[in-house]
């Protein structure tokens, strides 16, 4: 189960739920295995003060309202010293356009979007509160785990769907389609001219969806195979990954317009990782004495990338040919040169990757429950903790 895995069902549980248990979890999944579903965030402990950033109360001014008794001063609110916070999640589309995403910023029970801009700060873009959680806020976790962007257009979510098609100022909760309401998440993948989204219920339903990019009419879309366990892209397709029980029948669909669907043949049966940078697909497929690599690059044959995997490596897909292996004590960097050794990373901790030409962002979810970013100006070879 990934960190973002573990974040859902920390959410999902009872209110008087123990939240140093779901620090624990938080910090057992570190140096798992990137998004492989939506997550979301824990549900342990309400806090809910008014005037709190991140959780506001609208004002009305009435002047021929009679006169109110003096406010009662409300105490500011206070994080709690074992709630998540720092970066949690990373887009990285090109040098110039890279967003992160943090939790418990400069606000209490909120998540935030950031830009970078061209000299390298970063312009707080617009604050996820209160009205983002599917229940009472939490100031333990932020109520958006994910985020997706290209150019103007995003979504976010965590257990509610949210989308913006100016740059992150604004947003709108997607209530229909794609955003029903559901205990097994949303995601968003943005291919070419659509985004897709792929709905999944407690009882086992798959619905995929598909949307203009710069728009928010999401029509249903039959599935090639009448389900789908995850849902990944490359270049401009849109991946569709099918385990059936067993694990003897894995089947892996493209399309580009949810229309004609290809078939792209499976390295391995086994419940293995798929990963995706540009136009490369990279799968993982376990084995006795450690895990292997594999590579597809523009839907063509798959080929073995690099050696074995070591067991327990996080694996993050850093471009079409850079795989990073982010191990219990020490990270790798699997090229088609060879592997090389990574300086600057800490052992079992990255939760999230992401690179553009030689630019790259890691993050680093640490026992102190902060999520650090790291950067990387020669492709993944070596990292400086920038915040």
């Amino acid at each position: 189960m990934n960190l973002e895995d573990r974040l859902r069902a920390g959410l999902n549980t009872p209110m008087d739920a123990d939240e140093d248990q779901f620090l624990d979890a938080v910090r057992r999944g570190a140096g798992s295995r990137r998004r492989r579903r939506a997550g979301a965030a824990l549900a342990a402990g309400a806090l809910v003060v008014a005037g709190a950033a991140g959780i506001a109360v609208g004002v009305q001014r009435d002047d021929a309202a009679p006169p109110r008794p003096p406010a009662t001063r409300t105490p500011s609110p206070t994080l709690p010293a074992e709630a998540a916070r720092g970066v949690i999640d990373l887009v990285v589309n090109s040098p110039g356009e890279v967003y992160r995403l943090t939790t418990n910023v400069g606000c209490v029970a909120c998540t935030t979007v950031w830009a970078q801009a061209p000299g390298g700060d970063w312009i707080r873009v617009h604050d996820f509160g209160s009205e983002a959680y599917d229940g009472p806020p939490q100031p333990v976790f932020g109520p958006v785990t994910n985020l997706v962007m290209q150019g103007s257009d995003g979504w976010a979510w965590g257990n509610k769907l949210f989308s913006t098609h100016d740059g992150g100022r604004t947003w709108s909760e997607v209530g229909q389609g794609p955003g029903r309401r559901t205990e097994a998440g949303h995601s968003v993948v943005i291919a070419g001219r659509f985004a897709w989204s792929l709905f999944r219920s407690i009882d086992a339903e798959t619905v995929l969806y598909r949307s203009p990019v710069d728009a928010d009419e999401w029509t249903e879309v039959p599935l090639p195979d009448g389900k789908a366990d995850n849902l990944v892209r490359i270049g401009d397709a849109v991946v569709l990954d099918v385990q059936d029980e067993g694990l003897s029948n894995r089947r892996l669909r493209t399309s580009t317009d949810g229309v004609r669907w290809s078939r792209l043949a499976a390295p391995c049966l086994t419940d293995s990782l798929l990963l995706t940078a540009g136009r490369s697909a990279f799968l993982e497929c376990p084995g006795k004495n450690g895990g292997a690599l594999f590579r597809s690059t523009g839907l063509g044959p798959w080929q073995r990338f690099g050696g074995t995997i070591p067991a327990r490596a996080g694996v993050f897909a850093l471009g079409e040919d850079r795989v990073l292996l982010n191990g219990p004590r020490s990270s790798t960097l699997v090229t088609d040169g060879g592997t090389v050794r990574v300086s600057g990373l800490p052992g079992g901790a990255v939760t999230s990757a992401g690179s553009a030409e030689d630019l790259a962002y890691a993050v680093a979810f640490g026992e102190d429950s902060v999520g650090r970013l790291h950067r990387s100006s020669d492709g993944g070879r070596t990292w400086t903790q920038v915040e």
